[in-house]
């Protein structure tokens, strides 16, 4: 797999690619309703708009370990990917079509929790479940026999049920054949980007593509995209991935009046530069043009230290 921007399916159909592998580092699943919502209206606004702006997922960021061939480790995206995983799932699922490769094949999920016993016995056995029963619209995930007590005590397996219930719900408004439409539109339009943290060391070479499609990278996309490529191993990829997307969850919900959360983090980067700009005792006068928005406005590579120096200090807020 390679760094850079594709459709959904394309994206899962990558010939090199059996699976994504949400390691045990990573944080549960958290994702609530209001989330699923969001995401889902922003695809209806797309379906429904087909000559406007294509529904984009934002940037998955992921590593390949020489141990596991052909499985890539999330450092970043857990929580879209498992949505945008349950939401084709139940599309097949309610339209009664056979589950396609790119998400199940020879009994092996594309999205596994592998690591994580209890979240990936009950996500394989919903998958199955889905796979041997189509057209049973009233599946209670809880009366399954299948479904173990023990499960309610996985936060990421109780925020799987809720949202399959309300991705189902909401699903609820089509038809079958506007299902139908919707769900091939969900493959064949929504698009994301895909940053391979081994295949992109320099990090450039996703900003200068990127910028080639037409699309400007927010100032967090960019300097996140350096940062990791820059980290010397899988555990820190995955350290400093939970901890990047722990921030972003912060700045989503201290938005404000914002439609999405990059003011407010972008806002948050370049108060950084500036204290780190202090540091390095910058000229006043060039701290002073930063800082009002007069001189250069692109946040610099500088700051890297100075984020894992504020990542401590504002720990108890972030």
């Amino acid at each position: 797999m390679h760094t850079g921007r594709h459709h959904l399916v394309e994206f899962l159909e990558f010939a090199n690619l059996d699976q994504f592998i949400v390691p045990e580092i990573q944080r549960d699943y958290v994702w609530q309703k209001d989330n699923i919502i969001d995401l889902l209206s922003s695809f209806k606004d797309g379906f429904d708009n087909q000559n406007g702006d294509v529904p984009y997922l934002g940037f998955i960021y992921a590593f390949k370990d020489k141990e596991y061939a052909y499985r890539y480790f999330l450092v970043d995206g857990q929580q879209r990917m498992t949505s945008v995983y349950l939401l084709l799932l139940i599309s097949y699922h309610k339209a009664g079509k056979k589950l396609p490769f790119y998400l199940v094949k020879d009994d092996k999920l594309k999205l596994d929790y592998k690591v994580r016993q209890a979240t990936h016995d009950f996500f394989a056995d919903l998958v199955s479940h889905c796979q041997l029963h189509p057209f049973s619209p009233n599946l209670v995930i809880r009366d399954q026999v299948w479904f173990h007590r023990a499960y309610e005590n996985d936060m990421s397996i109780c925020n799987i049920i809720s949202n399959y219930e309300a991705i189902r719900a909401w699903l609820d408004q089509f038809d079958q054949p506007q299902l139908i439409k919707f769900l091939t539109f969900l493959e064949d339009k929504v698009e994301l980007s895909y940053f391979d943290i081994e295949d992109g060391r320099e990090g450039e070479e996703l900003y200068i593509y990127m910028n080639s499609r037409g699309r400007q990278l927010e100032i967090n996309e960019t300097i996140k995209a350096r940062f990791l490529a820059q980290l010397p191993s899988p555990n820190d990829h995955l350290d400093w991935g939970r901890k990047w997307e722990k921030w972003q969850d912060f700045f989503w919900v201290h938005r404000g009046d914002n439609p999405d959360a990059d003011a407010t983090f972008n806002e948050f980067l370049r108060q950084v530069q500036i204290i780190q700009m202090c540091i390095l005792n910058n000229k006043a006068e060039d701290i002073s043009k930063f800082a009002t928005g007069k001189g250069e406005e692109f946040v610099k590579m500088e700051l890297l230290p100075a984020i894992n120096e504020v990542e401590v200090k504002a720990s108890p807020t972030l």
